[in-house]
């Protein structure tokens, strides 16, 4: 049985993350994770690793930078984008980047408590993604 977990990034996690590989068809819209970790050092990112049974699978980051689009859902509240989310290719499929998902409310609620609103991109080809917007 696979245990995913759900935890803040350090910069010891970053080789793990830069040896995460997609799908090819998959790196236009999520990147590679060498993309991935190169986001680890804006400080407008929060970087999060997702791990099952110990081992780095997946990660992404929340971006804290003020969008455009932000006015549209409320522009006086604390708002971020989850970006970049991706799970290894040998471990999609698994219902583990859902896991993680349920996951970052309470995780975010405890390390950013006056967050209000979490915006979300999405690839528009992935089914299982589609649920959250």
């Amino acid at each position: 049985m696979n245990h995913s977990q759900l935890q803040l990034a350090t910069f010891a996690d970053i080789c793990q993350i830069k040896a995460l590989t997609l799908h090819s068809h998959q790196e236009k819209y999520a990147g590679t994770g060498e993309n991935l970790a190169a986001q680890a050092i804006n400080k407008n990112n929060q970087f999060f690793i997702i791990t099952c049974n110990k081992h780095i699978i997946g990660g992404f980051y929340l971006d804290f930078t003020k969008q455009p689009y932000q006015q549209e859902i409320n522009k006086n509240s604390s708002f971020c984008t989850l970006r970049a989310m991706i799970i290894d290719k040998r471990h999609q499929g698994k219902g583990l980047a859902q896991a993680a998902l349920a996951k970052l409310q309470p995780l975010t609620h405890c390390y950013f408590p006056a967050l209000e609103s979490i915006g979300l991109t999405v690839n528009c080809k992935n089914s299982a993604a589609k649920k959250y917007i």
